[in-house]
């Protein structure tokens, strides 16, 4: 998000993208999401900068460095593994008092998780928001007539739920329903190699679950475009990129309600949910999806509807751009926060 963000800005506005300290992050790195004539660097001076903008919780750090130097805006994404940072003394809960401005993408993080550091702060909801998806993309899988294809995006651990999703297709017992995992393996390796293995032992879903590894934001797209429904069975996210990536390509979402996601993925409207953690009411929706085209029509333009309504990109960067110049005006003409 955040360096989709930056190159819609780099045509109006100077960047400076502050890596990891001590490495200097190869731009060519960055060459799906990054505008030519950002720069990348590993250290900088505060006197050459009009604004910060601290991305996710772990840039904290930074804002307590140059508070009262120039003005500041902490942009939180995490989701409840931000408290547990937190708690664990991880992450310094200063920056919400020193930050100029805080951004959230979704109301709920701020009135259910981070209200007792806000402390009565006020703050900007600015929900995240992506391109259109329309190019046309070849099939990138084969399968036999009739099959149901679904997709999981995300890297492989507990908290994104793809052992949920093989035990759904364990209950459901269809041969004909196939899933496609793409992430990668290497945040939780034990839990990547657990699941892989219990898959290959449950003989009547081992060849009905492939696991694809990391794809390129190109190659998600074409699996978007072709199979019939995302599923995401995660207990610990926000309203995702790769749900609206499902949206912008009218693909229906199979999702759990957590946090935030109902207010975007609304059950019977514009997605079908069920509760957190709830294998057999995940199975059900499984079911539905693949036996019904027309409800599979319906939930893709109505959620292809919702993401144009709330989640287009230039809403995004329009609203994004807002907080920054406000903050800065405010900065200019009133005493710096301390």
């Amino acid at each position: 998000m955040l360096f989709r963000l930056l190159a819609a800005l780099a045509d109006r506005h100077e960047i400076t993208v502050l890596g990891p300290k001590g490495e200097t992050v190869e731009p060519g790195l960055l060459k799906e999401d990054i505008a030519a004539g950002i720069q990348i660097v590993d250290t900088v001076v505060t006197g050459e900068f009009d604004l910060l903008l601290a991305n996710t919780l772990h840039g904290a750090k930074s804002i307590a460095q140059v508070a009262g130097k120039f003005p500041t805006v902490f942009w939180i994404h995490e989701p409840k593994e931000g408290p547990r940072f937190i708690e664990k003394g991880l992450i310094s809960t200063e920056a919400f008092a020193l930050s100029d401005a805080i951004i959230f993408p979704t109301r709920w993080q701020a009135e259910e998780l981070y209200a007792p550091y806000l402390k009565g702060r006020t703050y900007d909801i600015v929900p995240y928001g992506i391109e259109p998806r329309s190019k046309p993309r070849a099939k990138p899988f084969e399968l036999p007539d009739g099959a149901t294809a679904l997709l999981q995006l995300g890297w492989l651990s507990p908290r994104k739920g793809q052992h949920l999703t093989a035990a759904a297709l364990d209950y459901l017992g269809d041969p004909n329903i196939h899933v496609f995992i793409a992430g990668s393996d290497a945040v939780d390796p034990r839990f990547a190699d657990q699941l892989k293995a219990r898959v290959s032992e449950l003989e009547n879903i081992a060849s009905q679950v492939h696991f694809l590894g990391v794809l390129g934001p190109d190659e998600v797209d074409a699996y978007l475009a072709h199979v019939d429904a995302l599923v995401f069975p995660t207990n610990d996210d926000l309203i995702t990129v790769s749900i609206l990536e499902a949206m912008a390509r009218k693909t229906p979402v199979i999702s759990s309600d957590f946090g935030p996601i109902p207010e975007t993925v609304i059950d019977g409207e514009t997605g079908l949910l069920f509760p957190v953690g709830d294998v057999k009411a995940f199975m059900d929706c499984i079911h539905r999806v693949a036996g019904d085209g027309a409800l599979r029509k319906r939930l893709g333009d109505a959620g292809h509807a919702m993401f144009q309504k709330k989640h287009g990109f230039a809403d995004h960067v329009s609203a994004m751009e807002a907080v920054f110049l406000r903050t800065f005006c405010e900065w200019k003409t009133a005493p710096p926060r301390n």
